[in-house]
């Protein structure tokens, strides 16, 4: 067992440095899940963009779901 490790090792020193995509892809699948209810209402701009403030305050913890409802238009700008 223990030969087999070292040519792994050694083998793998060789091997250009691998990047993952693992992080990326697991928040663009969060996303996904997110808006795939909504994506009729992606097509508007400017109601696309104030609804990506919104989840992007929700991902880092500082959403407010009782402010929205009193003013949706400004709440994604608010932070």
């Amino acid at each position: 067992m223990r030969p087999r490790l070292e040519l792994q090792t050694t083998v793998r020193a060789t091997l250009p440095v691998h990047y993952t995509t693992a992080g990326a892809e697991a928040a663009a699948a969060s996303l996904k899940s997110m808006l795939e209810q909504r994506s009729v209402s992606l097509r508007n701009k400017d109601r696309t963009n104030r609804l990506l403030g919104l989840v992007r305050l929700h991902l880092a913890g500082r959403g407010e779901p009782q402010g929205h409802n009193r003013d949706p238009r400004g709440a994604a700008s608010l932070r």
